[in-house]
C-alpha cells in the first residue's frame, strides 16, 4: 500500500516539528510541510530527510493550500490556534477537495486550553474540572474564550461533512524540543508559558510571585507528550471519535501558577520560598503590551482530564518531577542569557 501523505502546517515550530520528527521515525507516512521563507526551506531540504516535501507559503495563500490538501490524506495544524483567518482558508480547500472527490479528509487541529479558562485571576483554585468525554458541556464553551472561534470553524466543517475534526488541547507545553530540527537551529523550543511563569523569579532576585497569589490551577503537558498523542490519533483514525466527540485533553500535571515561580526561587538558592501575589506595577513590568493578553491567561483555572486520550492509547510519561527539573534547567537559562 502506497505510504500516507500527511499535510502539516506549522511543521518546523515547538509542536510541529517534534510530531515531524516522530512520524519520520516511522516508514509509512510521507510528509509535506508548510514554511514561510526560501531560506527555511532550504535548511529542511538540506537534512535530506527523504520523504519530505517542503513547500514554501503562508497559511493564508489558498492556491497553495488547495494544492498541499489535495495531495494529503491527513492534515496536522499545529500553526496557531488563535490564526481564525488561515483556519478558514485550510477549511476552504479542505471543502473544494470533498466536493470533487467526495472523501472527508482527517484534520488534526492543536488548540489550547486557555480555551477553559477562568476569571480566577490567580485568587482561587476552581473545583471545576473539563473531560473530554463530557460532550454536552464541552458544546457549551463560549465564542469569546481563547482560541475558541477557530475550533468553532474547524467543528462546523466537520459537522458539514468534508472533514473529520480531532480537536487536540493540551495544557502549558514544555520541555526541550530535542529533534533533528532544533539540533540544526531551525526549530525552536517555544516554551512561552514556562518562561513567563518563572522569569519573573529571576528578574526578582528570587523572589517567588504570580498574579493574585497563583492559587489558580493549569494542567501542564511536556511536547514529547502532545506528540505523542497526535501519534495515537493518527494510529486509531478509524475508531478514534471525531466532531463533537473529537475533543482530546493533553494533559498529565496539574499545579497552581504559582508553583513554578516557587521552584525556580529553590533552584537559586532560596530557602522555602513563599509566593506572593505581583503588586500592579509588577504586573505592568513584567507583563507588557503585546504580553499584556497573557496575564489573566496564566491566571485562569484550566483544569482538565484527558479521559477520552487516554481510552485511545495514549500514555503520557514526563510526570512532575521531571518538570520540576525543567525548570530549574530554564531557570539556569534564564539566568545565563
Amino acid at each position: 500500500m502506497a505510504p500516507l501523505n500527511i499535510f502539516i502546517l506549522g511543521g518546523t515550530g515547538y509542536v510541529g516539528g517534534t510530531i515531524l520528527e516522530d512520524i519520520f521515525k516511522r516508514e509509512n507516512f510521507e510528509i509535506t510541510v508548510l514554511v514561510r521563507s526560501n531560506e527555511k526551506a532550504l535548511a529542511l531540504e538540506a537534512l535530506k530527510l527523504g520523504s519530505l516535501h517542503v513547500v514554501v507559503g503562508t497559511a493564508t495563500d489558498a492556491a497553495i493550500l488547495e494544492t498541499c490538501v489535495n495531495k494529503a490524506d491527513i492534515i496536522i495544524d499545529t500553526f496557531n490556534s488563535d490564526d481564525v483567518e488561515g483556519t478558514a482558508v485550510l477549511l476552504g480547500a479542505c471543502k473544494k477537495r470533498f466536493d470533487t472527490t467526495k472523501e472527508q479528509i482527517a484534520l488534526i487541529h492543536v488548540s489550547g486550553c486557555a480555551v477553559l479558562k477562568d476569571e480566577a485571576m490567580g485568587r482561587y483554585a476552581s473545583d471545576t474540572i473539563w473531560d473530554d468525554t463530557d460532550t454536552d458541556k464541552l458544546a457549551q464553551i463560549p465564542s469569546t474564550q481563547p482560541h475558541r472561534e477557530a475550533d468553532l470553524e474547524v467543528l462546523k466543517a466537520d459537522a458539514a461533512g468534508y472533514i473529520k475534526s480531532y480537536l487536540v488541547i493540551p495544557g502549558a507545553i514544555y520541555g526541550h524540543a530535542d529533534t533533528v530540527l532544533s539540533q540544526a537551529g531551525i526549530q525552536k523550543d517555544n516554551d512561552l508559558g514556562p518562561r513567563m511563569s518563572i522569569g519573573h523569579t529571576v528578574a526578582l532576585a528570587g523572589s517567588p510571585a504570580a498574579i493574585g497569589g497563583g492559587l489558580n490551577l493549569w494542567p501542564w503537558v511536556h511536547v514529547e507528550d502532545v506528540s505523542s498523542l497526535i501519534l495515537t490519533i493518527l494510529d486509531n483514525l478509524d475508531n478514534a471519535p471525531h466532531g463533537p466527540e473529537g475533543y482530546y485533553f493533553a494533559e498529565n500535571i496539574e499545579i497552581e501558577t504559582g508553583w513554578p515561580a516557587a521552584i525556580a526561587a529553590r533552584s537559586m538558592g532560596t530557602s522555602s520560598p513563599t509566593v506572593r501575589a505581583f503588586t500592579e506595577e509588577e504586573v505592568s513590568k513584567f507583563f507588557p503590551p503585546p504580553y499584556d493578553i497573557y496575564a489573566p491567561l496564566l491566571a485562569g483555572n484550566c483544569r482538565c482530564r484527558g479521559t477520552r486520550a487516554r481510552r485511545l492509547g495514549w500514555k503520557p510519561k514526563y510526570d512532575k518531577d521531571h518538570l520540576e527539573r525543567d525548570i530549574a534547567r530554564l531557570t539556569e537559562s534564564i539566568i545565563k542569557s
